[in-house]
């Protein structure tokens, strides 16, 4: 009998870019419950597909006293197979979901589900504490745990909690990657430098309704000491910080790229971070400190849309793009389509950048714009003139149409895309 089983929800549709490194979110939950004095094991069906025979066995061998599972929108129809099971094959466990969808609808989601409770954003400090209480077989007391969803009463009523921030996150115990089969993965491991919410506030992004409270970083020893212990213990060492952009706070950056070079473990980095958050000086200093690889969300090769969606322009983007190959360092551009204001004319007009950002040396990720919970696109569809085609949570992706605007047909964004991937032959997507 273990305490707690953490469970990653699949996608639908079998995902190389879901398998692509462990959930970090669940390992960092894992490692707080362990710090608690709790036992736990976990499991990523996002390497397997959903199954629901073996997770039934899982629960029949290991009886857990409490389930965590992790959903997006994507998988909340998977979340919800996995709740209903495990209630019915272990009725006295306690289910706890959390994640970005759960977060962003928490009453939605515990309506919907089998679920005891929703944690809405970081679950380390509240899932650990709400684990303890259960295991302990302490009132699990609900009204007092940050962040925390559940049914309270004859009536069942939803009550919930507001979340807090995490605080200093050099007292958070390192992810527990020894959770999950880690040479089953496909790509670097990932780490956090930070917590707290991205100071952007981009209409196809949920970041900022999911993160609460300023932006903290870990200190640069704190995350040396981490990469140490990959390279010593698992080897690894190559990394990728998984930060919604590294490079906001540009001195932290600094002191980081330092510390790296003075350790002198030789890891080699990639980051994701926007071309007006990196200058000439700080990407050469990235790449003498091991930075190889970099993802500029750029989404729209229009200069007008560029403007109103990222404030940035064709300038700043070329000059980040081409300064980085200078420096062999590989660059990967994102892009979307479409934006609400997005025509067959600005749409053309990426193409033409994406054919100029290519010729630089650039990788293109294409992927179809979706309007997730939580995103302006998905609160102002109506005022942003656009139509949302998913009619169930589970067909929200960006691999197929999930918007129609003013301007531009299923058929004509779909030909978009398409045509490009087959003209031009990047990624079409970001999750493929």
């Amino acid at each position: 009998m273990i305490d707690v089983l953490l469970v990653a929800a699949p996608l639908g549709v079998r995902s190389l870019h879901a398998q692509l490194s462990p959930p970090l979110g669940l390992a960092s939950i894992g490692a707080s419950c362990e710090e608690a004095g709790l036992s736990v094991t976990a499991v990523d069906f996002n390497l397997s597909g959903l199954n629901l025979a073996r997770l039934e066995g899982i629960l029949s061998f290991e009886k857990p006293r409490v389930v965590g599972i992790s959903a997006t929108t994507e998988t909340w129809t998977a979340a919800q197979e996995i709740a209903t099971l495990t209630k019915n094959a272990l009725p006295g466990a306690k289910v706890v979901v959390g994640g970005p969808h759960p977060s962003i609808l928490p009453q939605e989601s515990l309506r919907e589900s089998a679920a005891d409770y929703v944690i809405v954003g970081p679950g380390e400090k509240s899932f650990t504490e709400l684990a303890r209480r259960i295991v302990s077989k302490k009132s699990p007391a609900p009204e007092s745990i940050p962040g925390l969803y559940y049914r309270s009463g004859k009536s069942k009523t939803i009550k919930g909690n507001p979340a807090e921030p995490l605080g200093d996150p050099d007292l958070l115990p390192w992810a527990d990657r020894n959770l999950f089969p880690i040479s089953r993965y496909r790509d670097r491991t990932t780490v956090l430098t930070s917590t707290g919410s991205c100071p952007y506030q981009c209409s196809f992004c949920s970041a900022s309704a999911i993160w609460q409270g300023r932006r903290r970083y870990r200190s640069p020893e704190n995350v040396i000491d981490e990469l140490r212990v990959l390279k010593d213990s698992y080897g690894i060492n190559d990394v990728f910080f998984c930060d919604d952009i590294f490079t906001v706070n540009r001195n932290w950056v600094l002191r980081l790229c330092d510390a790296l070079q003075r350790s002198c473990l030789g890891t080699t980095w990639g980051c994701a971070t926007r071309v007006d958050r990196v200058d000439d000086e700080l990407l050469e200093i990235m790449a003498a400190s091991g930075c190889d690889g970099l993802q500029y969300g750029v989404e729209s090769g229009a200069e007008q849309i560029m403007q109103t969606a990222k404030g940035i322009d064709k300038d700043l983007v070329r000059r980040a793009v081409r300064k980085a190959c200078d420096l062999d360092i590989k660059v990967l551009c994102s892009f979307m389509a479409p934006f609400p204001e997005d025509t067959p004319e600005t749409l053309e007009e990426t193409k033409n950048f994406i054919k100029e950002l290519q010729e630089t040396g650039a990788t293109i990720a294409l992927s179809y714009t979706c309007p997730y919970p939580g995103t302006p696109l998905h609160e102002r569809a109506e005022e942003l003139g656009i139509t949302i085609l998913p009619q169930t949570w589970a067909e929200y992706s960006t691999r197929a149409p999930m918007i129609k605007t003013r301007h531009l047909s299923v058929d004509q964004i779909r030909t978009f895309v398409e045509g490009m991937a087959q003209e031009l032959g990047f990624i079409r997507t970001a999750v493929e």
